[in-house]
């Protein structure tokens, strides 16, 4: 696990666990940000790992800031917040033949074939996983009435 930490150190992540993300978001006044607080994004860059973690078998990431964006704007949370590494997503954007042909060749050439495959699977499990989370956190935030009256749920 120390070598999984030093790896993430400095690289991007998308938290995906829906209580965590709930933990986030609870009592902060999203409206600036999206109707629909569960369709958040929460991007943070790894600044390092807490060593002890290692020796429990769940590695915990530290991050000294947040990127709350949403479809109506972005903010910035500074502060300290842990995470475990299971609860995150790094998505390649590795585009698809449904993209763009000259796109699509580019990465391939850039990454390889196998990678490029293995690229677009990892994107698609990333996206099925983030959708259920979606809708646990729509689900979360139903129980405690944060949304609005009539929301729509995720992929509703």
């Amino acid at each position: 696990l120390i070598v999984e930490g030093a790896a993430m150190k400095g690289k991007e992540y998308w938290l995906i666990n829906a209580e965590a993300r709930s933990e986030i978001l609870r009592g902060r006044d999203l409206s600036d940000l999206d109707s629909y607080p569960w369709k958040i994004e929460i991007e943070f860059t790894v600044n390092g790992y807490i060593r002890d973690s290692c020796n429990t078998g769940t590695l915990l990431v530290v991050t000294s800031s947040l990127w709350l964006i949403g479809s109506k704007g972005s903010m910035t949370i500074q502060e300290f917040h842990q995470f475990n590494a299971q609860d995150l997503g790094q998505w390649h954007n590795a585009p698809t033949k449904e993209d763009d042909e000259d796109q699509y060749k580019l990465y391939s050439n850039e990454h390889g074939t196998e990678a490029h495959k293995r690229h677009i699977e990892e994107d698609a499990l990333l996206d099925a996983w983030r959708a259920e989370e979606d809708l646990k956190l729509y689900e979360l935030m139903q129980a405690k009435e944060w949304t609005p009256s009539n929301p729509t749920p995720p992929n509703g």
